[in-house]
This record gives structure tokens, C-alpha cells and sequence, in this order.
């Protein structure tokens, strides 16, 4: 019989900012899951939240997924007996992939300039 373990703590993946600012993630979780996923959930201020989300948005519609799923079917909830679209928090995994991306795509994804 296999058993799985799930864990979850408070905690974080980096030390304090040496300079003293406050940090833009607070109150965050650490998990790990059964199949060997650790992940992290966190709470960020709105005004944060919301240029995320619409990073997020662009990405999600001019980044290929693995498997060519769009991002919105990826991260919905779903059962036998119900759908419901993601909502109320920002794709980490997907808001790095900005990071992988060239400066010229960097700029059209957000339709201005990056310096």
C-alpha cells in the first residue's frame, strides 16, 4: 500500500530583503504536493494584482502552451459535474515564461517599449 504525504507550512523560497523593503509577497504558503510539486501561495496588494492579471491576460494570448491548450482551460476547475473558469489569483508559471520571452516580444506582449 503506497501512502502520500501532503504538506503545507508557512514559509517562503528567499530570505528577507537585506535592504529592509517590505516584501511584495506576504503571507505566503508553502506546499508540497503527492506527485512531488512544491509551490507557493501568497498574498500581493491590489495595485500589483492587477498589472499581473494583465500581464497574465497578453501572455496567456500570445504564448503557446505545451499541448497548444489555451491557458484559460488549463487552470479552470473542473468535475463531472461542473465548470468554473480560474479566478483571483495571478499564474506564477506562466507570468515567468515573460521572463524566457525576447525584448521585442517582451514589448509586444504589453504594447509599449521595455527599457
Amino acid at each position: 500500500k503506497q501512502w502520500y504525504q501532503r504538506r503545507v507550512r508557512e514559509g517562503s523560497l528567499v530570505l528577507k530583503n537585506p535592504s529592509g523593503a517590505p516584501p511584495l509577497v506576504h503571507k505566503t504558503i508553502l506546499y508540497g504536493s503527492a506527485s512531488g510539486g512544491i509551490g507557493l501561495i501568497g498574498c500581493i496588494e491590489k495595485p500589483l494584482f492587477e498589472l499581473l492579471l494583465t500581464l497574465q491576460e497578453a501572455l496567456a494570448r500570445s504564448v503557446t502552451s505545451i499541448g497548444c491548450i489555451p491557458h484559460n482551460v488549463w487552470r479552470s476547475f473542473h468535475n463531472d459535474r461542473q465548470k468554473e473558469p480560474a479566478s483571483g489569483f495571478v499564474d506564477g508559471d506562466l507570468i515567468e515564461r515573460f521572463l524566457d520571452l525576447p525584448r521585442s516580444e517582451m514589448s509586444k506582449s504589453v504594447h509599449r517599449p521595455i527599457l
